[in-house]
């Protein structure tokens, strides 16, 4: 008997051990506080135990081990003493098991020296918290777009967790969500009001209490660089060359002689690094859906928070809140409402990009005080929730789902944002240093009549090198008379004798510098072709013309038509808290094949005024006038989502935007998306489903006549300015030069009377 109880009592025994060894992983593991000596590795298990991290430069030989946390299910192991700049693998678990690592996906990149000129990239995530399609559509744009490159950092930019960033709101919406992430990239936040919803970062100075300071472990001793904090809620952290500075712009005192701008200002007076990017989650400048020229907490930032980071020379503000991409020129010194923003205020009013306008280039290779800021609102990482988006600090705004991807090489920064689908929405670079780079010809194009060309360089030019005509020659029998700087540094207008439609001319240009003197490359060249342009307007019942259709979807009355309606009705809250959208389409088939739309207009008459700013969106999704209503396309036919307002039933880019302020006629200028989709229309005829006019946060709506209303001039309009198909002919013949002009010029004189019947 005794031996059988010595049996039952071991059997027991090793049970016990097995059961309390046996922890699941519920969360993690995620990376916090890299440094150049060290990296904090955080999980959480379903029991407690206790916690070890092994790692070493090979995934198959974890020869190390850091000190062992305690028996927990919280766990936070601090791993010390490595190499700056370094690759090392790690697996995490307990004394008696293995919960993950140990393979090629569980790794840590220690950062550079502190000052180190070493390349590497951060992933910037904002209000991204929706745990939905629209979160992991972005996460697999990134992960498809990062593939084979490591990220060293990504912050996350507030409202991580939605609706109030509790516990199990942060497990579905970041832990669960970015994995693959989480891994092997340093995680970095600042709060967010859906974040501070559970969170407090005054009750516990140092820590704050509530999930947000729960979760993660942000620098508050100086440890990654910088002056230490005391709080969480605002630190600062250096990656090689390029200091961070995070803010708190929910919780904490905002007021200049408050304990955050008083640190922030003794953290920059020590800053010895070229670079300096700062982030929080309201942005000082947005038009999307927020507004930056009435809300507190946004006045604050920018009347408070941008002297000091402007004064120690900052490069980089990023921001949320407003669901949407907007991004700045390089500018400085804008405190006021969005009014009060002129051309004083920018350093730099090109797009900033490479294949553009050109990079925006700071001459000092060191923080100076004034020297231009970039700012983005980059909150449409979850949702995207428009808005008027024409904040004139704004060079590209977009209602388009992303999220931003920062690469730092050096003395250079190239910034992306990359949109859910996984195309480069947008693009700009900052330059920092003395000027070496030769400019180069962004684009040359025949505007706006025969005798004038534009050429537009990578930077800004010297103005007496370009404004010399003898600098710019041409083939095809054109000379140049005349060159002109424009008012923009980098785009010249040259005066020639006349050109020939249709003819593709190469201009060579020479002896052109830029500001630090850098000599454009010998014989730089590049063709462009002159065309002559063509104007057609579209009006029902004006000159028999009767492809026009029109009618508006309503949310209040969601199975009725008003395509008979004399009136278009549009609103955002039609006080019942529901939408009003008009749809137009325009047949523009009789526009020949082949042709290129310079540019296009719509005309709208309006008789109740409204202050809001209204979008046009292109359709996508064929409608019938007098069957398309809030639930249908036509009779019988749904919409994608109900309003039209699936993206199979419209595209995403703004066509342009409209206010009326005041009744009458009221002009639509369409930006280049707006001309790209008409272009699309006579490229595809089939594809021509007109636009659809929305914002459905507007609470101010209007009225505008339809096709139906019966004082023709006073329908809407469409207005196309669009250049023939090119000819092939070569002016230089001096045989056919004079003739050929005459023969082509009936050509399009005898087109233009068939079109208008």
């Amino acid at each position: 008997m005794a031996h059988l109880r010595n049996q039952i009592f071991a059997i027991l025994f090793s049970l016990s051990i097995f059961s309390a060894s046996a922890a699941t992983l519920v969360r993690g593991p995620y990376l916090q506080q890299g440094t150049d000596s060290g990296v904090i590795v955080r999980w959480r298990t379903d029991v407690a135990t206790d916690g070890v991290v092994k790692y070493g430069l090979s995934s198959s030989n974890l020869n190390l081990t850091a000190p062992t946390g305690p028996s927990t299910t919280e766990h936070s192991v601090a791993v010390s003493g490595l190499a700056a700049d370094t690759k090392y693998f790690y697996s995490i678990g307990s004394t008696t098991e293995t919960l993950a690592g140990g393979d090629s996906t569980h790794f840590v990149v220690t950062s550079p020296t502190p000052g180190a000129v070493t390349p590497f990239r951060a992933w910037v995530l904002g209000d991204s918290g929706t745990k939905d399609a629209n979160a992991a559509a972005v996460r697999d744009s990134y992960l498809t777009y990062a593939a084979g490159q490591d990220t060293n950092l990504w912050i996350m930019l507030g409202d991580n967790a939605y609706n109030d960033g509790t516990d199990p709101e942060y497990q579905q919406a970041v832990f669960d969500m970015y994995p693959q992430v989480l891994k092997n990239s340093v995680l970095l936040s600042t709060l967010g009001n859906h974040d501070g919803q559970s969170a407090d970062s005054q009750v516990l100075p140092q820590t704050g209490s509530g999930p947000y300071y729960d979760i993660f472990e942000f620098p508050i001793a100086g440890e990654a660089g910088g002056v230490p904090t005391g709080t969480e809620a605002y630190y600062s952290f250096d990656r090689g060359n390029v200091p961070f500075v995070c803010l708190d712009s929910y919780h904490t005192d905002r007021s200049p002689s408050g304990a955050m701008m008083t640190w922030l200002e003794s953290d920059l007076m020590v800053n010895d690094k070229p670079w300096l990017v700062a982030y929080w989650h309201h942005p000082p400048y947005t038009k999307g859906s927020h507004n930056s020229d009435t809300e507190g907490r946004l006045i604050d930032m920018r009347q408070n928070a941008l002297p000091i980071l402007e004064m120690y020379g900052v490069d980089l503000v990023l921001s949320g809140h407003s669901h949407s991409y907007e991004r700045s020129y390089l500018i400085d010194g804008h405190y006021g409402i969005s009014t009060t923003f002129s051309s004083a205020n920018q350093i730099n009013a090109g797009d900033g990009s490479e294949s553009g306008d050109g990079v925006y280039q700071k001459l000092d290779a060191i923080a100076v005080p004034h020297a231009g800021a970039v700012f983005a609102v980059a909150g449409a990482s979850g949702k995207i929730s428009g808005g008027a988006l024409n904040h004139p600090t704004m060079v590209v705004n977009l209602n388009l789902l992303g999220s931003m991807v920062l690469d730092f090489n050096d003395n250079r920064l190239d910034a992306i944002y990359l949109d859910s689908s996984g195309a480069v929405a947008d693009e700009f670079t900052i330059l920092k240093g003395a000027d070496v780079t030769p400019p180069t010809l962004i684009s040359v194009a025949a505007e706006g009549s025969a005798t004038n060309v534009e050429v537009v360089f990578s930077e800004d030019v010297e103005q007496t090198s370009a404004e010399t005509p003898g600098n710019y020659s041409s083939d095809g029998g054109i000379t140049v008379s005349a060159a002109t700087l424009d008012p923009d540094g980098h785009t010249v207008n040259l005066t020639t004798t006349s050109m020939t439609s249709g003819f593709t001319y190469t201009l060579t240009v020479n002896n052109v510098t830029d500001v630090a003197l850098n000599p454009i490359a010998l014989n730089s060249q590049q063709m462009f072709q002159y065309l002559d342009t063509i104007t057609m307007e579209f009006q029902q019942g004006v000159d028999s013309y009767a492809g026009a259709g029109d009618t508006y979807l309503a949310e209040g009355a969601a199975t009725t038509n008003f395509g008979s309606s004399t009136t278009l009705l549009v609103d955002g809250d039609d006080g019942l808290g529901v939408d009003l959208a008009p749809l137009l389409r325009f047949d523009i088939s009789n526009i020949p094949a082949g042709s290129i739309v310079q540019s296009a207009t719509v005309n709208l008459e309006t008789f109740d005024p409204t202050t809001s700013v209204y979008s046009l969106y292109e359709l996508k999704t064929a409608w019938s006038e007098l069957g398309a209503t809030w639930n249908e396309s036509s009779s019988g036919v749904a919409w994608q989502v109900a309003g039209a307002q699936g993206t199979n039933d419209r595209g995403t880019a703004v066509l342009g935007t409209f206010s009326a302020p005041g009744t009458g006629n009221i002009l639509v200028a369409l930006n280049v998306d707006g001309v790209a989709a008409v272009q699309g229309w006579v490229d595809s005829p089939g594809s021509n489903h007109g636009i659809i006019i929305v914002d459905s946060t507007a609470s101010n709506g209007g009225d505008i006549r339809s096709s139906e209303y019966g004082t023709a001039s006073l329908r809407p309009k469409l207005t196309i300015v669009y250049s023939m198909p090119a000819s092939d002919t070569d002016p230089a013949d001096s045989t056919c030069e004079s003739d050929c002009r005459r023969g082509r010029r009936n050509d399009r004189r005898l087109e233009l009377e068939r079109l208008d019947g």
